[in-house]
């Protein structure tokens, strides 16, 4: 080791030069030092080379993934600026729409005052209009309802000389036509104007139609079958209806060699049920017709279907009731007698019988008031009997009256001693359904469970259709039976049992 300022071989660890005494720093320190130096120098650029050579080979992997979040960091603070910038915007555009809306009312406002006497009026104006509007609109619907109520009235016909529903039809007159109507009230067909009187249809397919000069036979339909002019096989319809389902005709025979009126029966599909000859003479007086097959003179039945005269033994007075297999019959002879349709044998069934007594009843039985005498005093019954003329129920109060029956139950009419009028309906055993009512002048069964009664007495006067208990259904001053459930009320109008009007249309 060397003195650094005599150049002296020194010692190792002098502390002091020993020529000159200058102070010697110790060389290893500082070689060391050097070295330590030296050392962390070559470190230094040791790492930093590494340093250098990692970074350049993960310069992707390192500064990359910082490059994506700042690049988003930037791109979302763009984003919060732009939102930022729209935000104000559109605080200004509202701003701005508001003002001018404002703006706007206040000048509406202004206008409406400065205007409004104008404005009442142009309200005014526009109301009127349109109640104008709604008016004319109103009244063109009511026109056209007119119209049309026109239109339906001129398709209801008011008819007069209604006649009763028989087999579902009616004849009426509109204008003096007859037209002949169903129970719907639609018109099926108009008469012929030549034709001024008709018969009932009381065969449901025929009726018999007329004038002065000429008889016709027509369907139910309308049709013409046959007439008095219009046939070359015989000259003249000599029955007066067609209720039998067949006709009487007759036919004048004037030749070189013979004159003579020939009588035969026609049925309506062209064929002769019993042909024309001078024996058939007889045939002139039985002009009507009684039920199905049956025609009579009034004193004798002609049964069509057996070619058979029937002769009563006594004048047929009133035709009663008939079924498949009998007719029955009050004759002259105070008697009720059943006459059998197939062999004619006739049998009396009720004798004694006084005079008026005789009604059928729906459930077959007939009521009769008979009387015998006994001792010269005349013992007078009433009561209801079967078709085999067997009582069945004996009614003790005097009856001057009695109705047809209806389920079982008939109206009566009494008098008291003093020759007071009573009336009220009974049933079979003869108990009063209803208190009897004071001064009946008519009491009538005129449908199912229905009657028709007019009274007059210190109450005054009053007339109406009620029930078997008496309760009051409608009023009316008369009415008929009812037939296809129709009665005429009033002789202007045809009722239902509830009495509701049936309106006539022609479609």
């Amino acid at each position: 080791m060397k003195c650094k300022k005599c150049g002296e071989e020194l010692p190792k660890n002098s502390k002091f030069c020993t020529k000159c005494g200058a102070k010697v720093e110790d060389e290893s320190v500082e070689e060391k030092l050097d070295e330590q130096i030296k050392d962390e120098i070559i470190e230094n650029s040791i790492e930093t080379e590494e340093i250098i050579d990692n970074s350049e080979s993960n310069e992707v992997k390192i500064e990359e993934p910082q490059f994506e979040e700042e690049k988003k960091q930037e791109e979302n603070n763009k984003f919060e600026v732009k939102k930022q910038k729209k935000t104000k915007k559109k605080k200004s555009r509202i701003k701005v729409i508001l003002i001018v809306f404002i703006l706007i009312l206040a000048l509406v406002a202004g206008m409406i005052y400065i205007f409004k006497d104008e404005l009442e009026i142009f309200s005014k104006n526009d109301k009127e209009t349109k109640d104008t509007k709604k008016k004319a609109e109103n009244s063109i619907s009511e026109m056209e309802k007119e119209t049309n109520d026109i239109e339906d009235e001129a398709n209801i016909l008011v008819t007069t000389d209604k006649r009763e529903f028989k087999n579902g039809l009616a004849w009426s007159k509109e204008n003096g036509q007859y037209v002949c109507i169903n129970t719907d009230g639609k018109v099926i067909f108009r008469l012929s104007n030549e034709y001024d009187t008709v018969t009932d249809f009381t065969n449901p397919d025929y009726t018999l139609v007329s004038n002065y000069y000429n008889k016709a036979i027509i369907d139910k339909e309308g049709n013409i079958i046959t007439t008095d002019r219009d046939n070359g096989a015989f000259d003249k319809i000599v029955s007066d209806d067609v209720i039998s389902g067949y006709a009487v005709v007759s036919k004048q025979i004037d030749t070189y060699k013979v004159k003579e009126t020939r009588y035969g029966i026609i049925g309506f599909e062209g064929n002769w049920i019993l042909e024309l000859s001078k024996n058939n003479s007889f045939l002139k007086d039985y002009t009507q017709g009684l039920t199905k097959n049956i025609l009579t003179d009034k004193e004798n039945l002609y049964f069509v279907d057996i070619a058979k005269k029937v002769k009563l033994k006594e004048r047929v007075y009133k035709y009663i009731y008939d079924d498949d297999e009998n007719c029955y019959f009050y004759t002259n002879g105070a008697k009720i007698a059943k006459v059998n349709k197939k062999s004619g044998k006739i049998e009396d069934i009720i004798t004694n019988i006084t005079y008026g007594g005789e009604y059928s009843v729906s459930d077959g039985l007939i009521y009769i008031t008979t009387s015998k005498w006994n001792k010269k005093k005349a013992i007078v019954t009433s009561g209801f009997y079967d078709l085999n003329g067997k009582k069945q129920y004996e009614i003790k109060e005097k009856i001057v009256g009695v109705t047809e029956s209806t389920n079982g139950f008939a109206g009566i009419i009494t008098k008291n001693n003093g020759g007071t009028s009573f009336g009220t309906v009974i049933d079979k055993e003869g108990k009063h359904q209803f208190e009897p009512i004071k001064g009946v002048k008519k009491l009538e069964c005129i449908g199912e469970n229905k009657f028709f009664i007019s009274y007059s007495n210190e109450n005054g006067e009053e007339s109406y259709v009620c029930n078997e208990k008496g309760e009051k259904l409608f009023y009316a001053i008369n009415i008929t039976k009812y037939k296809d459930g129709y009665a005429i009320k009033d002789d202007t109008n045809y009722i239902d049992e509830n009495g509701t009007i049936l309106e006539i249309i022609e479609e």
